[in-house]
């Protein structure tokens, strides 16, 4: 990620009288991290889960403006299969978790363990860089344990350029 450098120097001119001017001058680089386009193609569920693999215990549910809800009983993925992720590169996650009362969530870029977030217990919205780990395969993920009993909403997913 870039970060955001500000130099502040002094420019000393000679002016016609042989006088000095001094002059400051500053420099900026980068203001901070820029992201490639949205990945994922349905984002807030606003009227169904399409695009995405229920991998059991998800379901589109009307409640909350329309999300993608987890039942506790079954663990599954949430996965998002044409992402097209690519294994060494850093992906901007954000995501909501809401209506949770037991179990957590995790997010994945690709199937390999180094591309995944920490477990989530809690009703909030994230923000998680992910990179896709060696052996990764090119899919997003939302993992839910099986006692898992929340919804998930306003979901993106941007390469970190």
């Amino acid at each position: 990620m870039r970060k955001l450098f500000i130099l502040i120097g002094l420019f000393i001119a000679i002016s016609l009288s042989g006088q000095a001017v001094k002059t400051p001058v500053l420099y900026a680089q980068s203001s901070g991290p820029t992201y490639g386009p949205e990945i994922i193609t349905n984002t807030s569920f606003d009227a169904n889960i399409t695009g995405w693999y229920n991998g059991g215990g998800w379901a589109w549910n009307a409640g909350s403006g329309g999300v993608a809800l987890h039942t506790a009983g079954t663990a599954g993925s949430l996965t998002e299969l044409d992402a097209g992720l690519v294994v060494g590169i850093t992906y901007h996650f954000v995501f909501t978790i809401g209506g949770r009362t037991a179990g957590t969530l995790q997010a994945r870029a690709g199937n390999a363990s180094g591309g995944w977030d920490i477990a989530r217990n809690t009703n909030d919205t994230f923000i998680v860089d992910l990179t896709v780990a060696v052996g990764g395969n090119s899919v997003i993920y939302f993992y839910a344990d099986i006692t898992f009993d929340g919804w998930i909403d306003n979901l993106s997913v941007k390469e970190v350029l």
